[in-house]
């Protein structure tokens, strides 16, 4: 049964502040500008944008892997386009031909006043595995190409992370692949001269002992002090062939890539840790993701974003998760930009967390180096793209200007996929875009988002049904906003009922329905109006 409600039964200031972190278009907080760029080479099937740079000049220089027709074959081409500060095309430039495929651009690479180092992922004509470093200038020429090989014919050699070393040299991290009999995954760790010409490397097995050894680097830093080098990535200790045998871990290793540690930090279900970076002398931070759950609903894993901090010597600080449970929520990057703030990208799953129509987006956030988040933000919405598809980041680059620009990837995109460039400015914003919104809940309110109340239909152009999902002893108060933060409907829900609410009166727009119980916020979800 619905009675209209008067105002002494609003929400109070502290819960409307809430309302407002979680919903509203921060456009008054604009800087110093966006945008999101796709591009479609001409003459590729399809393509994926590895990483982003800013040039000294201001212009950005995008790397990637395309697949291109050349004498009716299909050929894997490494592709660098270059843009001016807006991200509009200025050139654009492939490598490869069918006896040297480039299949892979990896997400760390790095840029000094001569050019940029990036890795990659390259096949032979035997489809054997092999790694690359290569070094470009600003206007996408080739300074020279190094090719890592091993001794062993069925190793694969498959580098994902470079970074620079205190001496100026370069340090590579990723995986030795067997495929052989028993097959193993182990750490490659291969430090080169500022030229990319090898000085030695190294292959770190695993703590398993059985068919389980595999252990896979995924970031790479060096402590500046001591000369630790810290390997971020996973391996597997389970018993057998789940999906929580595998641990987010961390390798660390002496100046000379000989191994001084190695620790496992989930014992909750399968983990890795993506990126790690130096925060301060001694303390280092690891992100990742942490599957908590498996099959729980139904079909797919739970995944938490995490972050983690340990010392030197692999003691665990603190650790944190930044959202509740999704299908693919992650965070995969890590910068710091300043004394005491962090800067992480991932992804969130907005279907199961925000109950938005939609699928992922991507996730700004900021921290301290206690881990206190000092600001977060959902951009570069899919739901709001014409290719109806996620976008998730695999790059993160500081800009001059204090913005970031990232390299994101759609690989549920059917059909030919684009290079994607999101240029960011200091709040996380996108400027030339409607959508930057603030996702600051924790993961209460999160859980309550979604699972406490439902609404449909959502979108609605007429009548919406409001259903409660949890039991309550007392009556319920729904209040529905719009962005302005005006409260333009009200009612009261019995508890264990749902009710139907008129809203054609309303125009099309974003709402915020809110309920109540005795003063306690059971969650909060959007309503579209579509007409």
């Amino acid at each position: 049964m619905i009675q209209i409600i008067n105002n002494s039964n609003k929400p109070n200031l502290k819960h409307w502040c809430l309302l407002l972190l979680f919903f509203f278009t921060t456009g008054s907080h604009f800087a110093q500008g966006g945008f999101k760029k796709k591009y479609f080479p001409v003459g590729s099937l399809s393509s994926a944008c590895g990483n982003v740079f800013e040039t000294p000049n201001g212009n950005f220089i995008a790397l990637g892997v395309t697949v291109d027709t050349i004498n009716n074959q299909q050929v894997q081409l490494l592709t660098i386009i270059g843009t001016d500060a807006l991200g509009n095309q200025l050139w654009k430039k492939s490598y490869g031909n069918a006896n040297l495929r480039y299949y892979a651009t990896f997400e760390q690479g790095f840029i000094d006043s001569t050019g940029i180092y990036q890795a990659v992922g390259i096949q032979d004509p035997s489809l054997r595995a092999i790694g690359g470093l290569v070094k470009f200038n600003f206007q996408g020429d080739t300074i020279w190409q190094k090719i890592y090989r091993d001794s062993n014919p069925l190793d694969d050699v498959i580098p994902t992370s470079i970074n620079q070393s205190t001496d100026g040299s370069i340090l590579i991290t990723g995986f030795f692949q067997n495929w052989g009999t028993p097959a193993y995954r182990k750490i490659l760790l291969i430090k080169t001269d500022k030229f990319g010409n090898e000085l030695w490397r190294k292959k770190i097995s695993g703590t398993a002992a059985n068919w389980q050894s595999v252990a896979c680097g995924f970031g790479i830093t060096q402590d500046i002090a001591s000369k630790r080098i810290f390997i971020s990535g996973y391996q597997y200790l389970g018993a057998g062939p789940t999906v929580f045998s595998s641990y987010g871990s961390v390798f660390c290793t002496d100046s000379l890539g000989n191994t001084l540690w190695q620790k496992a930090f989930s014992n909750q279900g399968s983990n890795t840790l993506r990126r790690v970076i130096e925060i301060s002398s001694g303390k280092y931070l690891a992100v990742g993701a942490n599957a908590t759950k498996y099959d729980s609903w139904g079909f797919a894993t739970r995944w938490q974003a995490t972050v983690l901090t340990f010392d030197i010597d692999g003691n665990e600080i603190w650790s944190k998760p930044y959202d509740c449970e999704g299908y693919s929520n992650v965070l995969n990057l890590a910068k710091k930009t300043s004394a005491n703030e962090i800067i992480l990208a991932g992804g969130v799953d907005t279907s199961t967390i925000l109950n938005w129509s939609g699928s992922d987006v991507i996730t700004m956030l900021a921290i301290d180096t206690n881990g206190v988040l000092k600001r977060a933000k959902a951009v570069g919405s899919a739901k709001q793209d014409v290719f109806g598809t996620e976008d998730y980041a695999v790059s993160l680059f500081q800009t001059k200007d204090k913005g970031f620009v990232l390299a994101t990837q759609m690989p549920s995109l059917p059909g030919k996929k684009p290079y994607s460039i999101l240029k960011l400015d200091s709040t996380f914003c996108d400027t030339l875009e409607a959508y930057c919104r603030s996702v600051e809940l924790g993961i209460n309110e999160f859980q309550n988002a979604s699972a406490k109340f439902a609404i449909f239909p959502n979108p609605s152009n007429a009548q919406i049904t409001v259903e409660i999902n949890v039991y309550q002893e007392q009556a319920l108060a729904v209040l529905l906003y719009d962005l302005s933060g005006r409260l333009v409907k009200q009612a009261k829900i019995d508890a264990r009922d749902k009710i139907q609410m008129d809203v054609s009166d309303l125009e099309n727009g974003i709402y915020v329905l809110q309920i109540f119980s005795d003063e306690k916020s059971l969650g909060i979800q959007k309503l579209l109006m579509q007409k």
